[in-house]
């Protein structure tokens, strides 16, 4: 019977649409806008304060902030709340039909500020002005790039010689980059070698060796490597040779990696070899006779860093091979760890563990350690176990220990941490065990360390686990400390 009445009510027009939140707002738009004509400007702003509340997604928002703005100018004959009222509207709403008219009274407001010694608002009108402009003559720009032609490359570097907006001349680079006349390559070689602002000249040689593999570019990039005077423009000069299609840039690069006299450009272009060499066991024969043979220690070092980051076989058998050859404690270490990082084969895997148990200096065992923590989590702990209950070398014992506790907490890492603080031969295990309890994720090793607080037969190893319960937040710390007190013997 309700659905019947419902019905009627409908057909017979009882019952009307609901009024949407654009009519809403145009209502009481139109209501703000009567009191403006009456110059009631206080009951204005209060309308139109109330819709931008209500409805400031509505199409009639920027319509009710102009002229708000005009009604504050008005009413408060606040000549600064006004100004900053018209900026508001201008940076929010661009594209308004009112946007010329909140310009103009802008301007006007402005003149009476700076006649009040308030010069600052001409300045911020200017920056506005500036503003709009770039956006206007950009978007001139992006049109002219989108033709692609000749007469429009004309255009624009016309447009580039005539500026003196650092802000367009900085992205016009990017639209000379663009083209790929020669025309386009001669203007960007002369911003290059001859333009006064250090970005300018590097973003000169990026866009220059984009869609450009002739051998005069290159060698014009590499020029700059070796001769800009600011060491930014020559690192971005040997980024853009990496970046040529067909390794055209590579050569240069590899010159560059060993003749060039400062050091830390050296090691900049092994790192970029490594990262773009399309040619990669080329690139993998010149890395490993920087590594083995430079003069310069931190280049043998990046050229390492520079393998793993070829990452194929080839690279990952060449850096096993470091791993043992080279005569270098720290490089034979370097080249375990970046051997960790990629490792994906028992291949891989058995060459650091390898060099854990075999290596003759001790330094590099303990770093082949770490660089087995690295592996993914079942490899690591059945090596890191294998090591902390084998290893003749207590100290190394004790290393894999602690690795062993810095991984995902499981059952049976907290089962063997434990085994060795208690049966281990050498104390310094043990206590590096009962730390290692101590260091486990979510106090998962609690429980152990007051059962080995309570009843390890060494007083020394004890004495250490209560010492680490006393660290621990845990509540079950805390008791099972208050009953080692209050009950040892007496």
């Amino acid at each position: 019977m309700k659905k019947v009445i419902l019905l009627a009510l409908l057909l017979s027009g009882f019952l009307c649409a609901a009024v949407s939140p654009d009519e809403k707002a145009n209502e009481l738009y139109e209501k703000g806008y009567k009191l403006v004509l009456e110059k009631d400007w206080a009951k204005a702003s209060d309308i139109f304060n109330e819709l931008l509340s209500k409805y400031a997604s509505s199409s009639w928002a920027d319509d009710a902030q102009f002229w708000l703005c005009y009604s504050i100018e008005k009413s408060e004959q606040n000549l600064e709340a006004s100004f900053d009222c018209y900026s508001r509207f201008i940076e929010k709403y661009p594209e308004s039909k009112w946007h010329d008219d909140a310009m103009q009274n802008m301007v006007r407001l402005a003149e009476e500020l700076d006649k009040q010694d308030k010069p600052v608002y001409r300045e911020r009108l200017k920056m506005i002005e500036n503003k709009e402009s770039d956006e206007v003559s950009l978007a001139v720009l992006h049109a002219l790039q989108s033709r692609g032609d000749e007469k429009a490359l004309e255009a624009v570097l016309k447009i580039f010689d005539s500026t003196k907006n650092e802000n367009i001349r900085k992205k016009m680079v990017y639209i000379i980059g663009s083209f790929e006349d020669n025309q386009a390559r001669e203007k960007l070689i002369s911003i290059a070698k001859s333009d006064n602002q250090v970005e300018m000249r590097a973003d000169a040689l990026f866009w220059l060796a984009q869609n450009r593999t002739d051998k005069n570019t290159a060698e014009f990039i590499k020029d700059r490597a070796l001769n800009d005077p600011d060491e930014k423009v020559q690192k971005k000069a040997l980024f853009s040779l990496s970046e040529m299609a067909d390794d055209t840039g590579m050569q240069y690069l590899y010159e560059i990696a060993e003749n060039h006299k400062n050091s830390e450009l050296r090691e900049n272009a092994v790192f970029w070899i490594g990262e773009n060499a399309k040619n990669k066991t080329e690139a993998l024969k010149k890395l490993k006779e920087y590594a083995i043979n430079d003069k310069d220690f931190n280049v043998r070092k990046k050229a390492i860093f520079a393998i793993s980051q070829v990452d194929n076989e080839e690279a990952m058998d060449l850096l096993i091979s470091l791993s043992k050859d080279l005569q270098d404690i720290e490089l034979r270490s370097n080249a375990l760890f970046w051997l960790s990082q990629n490792a994906r084969s028992e291949k891989h895997y058995a060459a650091i563990s390898y060099a854990a148990n075999n290596d003759p200096e001790y330094k590099v065992r303990k770093k082949a350690i770490f660089a087995i923590s690295q592996l993914p989590q079942n490899v690591a702990q059945k090596r890191l176990i294998e090591i902390a209950e084998k290893h003749t070398d207590a100290d190394l014992r004790s290393e894999a220990v602690f690795w062993l506790s810095q991984l995902e907490t499981n059952t049976e890492i907290l089962k063997k941490l434990k085994e060795i603080a208690l049966t281990d031969n050498e104390q310094k295990v043990q206590e590096k065990a009962v730390f290692s309890l101590y260091e486990m994720d979510n106090d998962a090793g609690i429980k152990d360390l007051i059962d080995i607080a309570k009843n390890h037969k060494n007083i020394a190893i004890r004495k250490k686990a209560i010492f680490w319960l006393g660290q621990s937040g845990a509540d079950e710390a805390v008791k099972a400390l208050e009953d080692i007190l209050f009950n040892q013997p007496k």
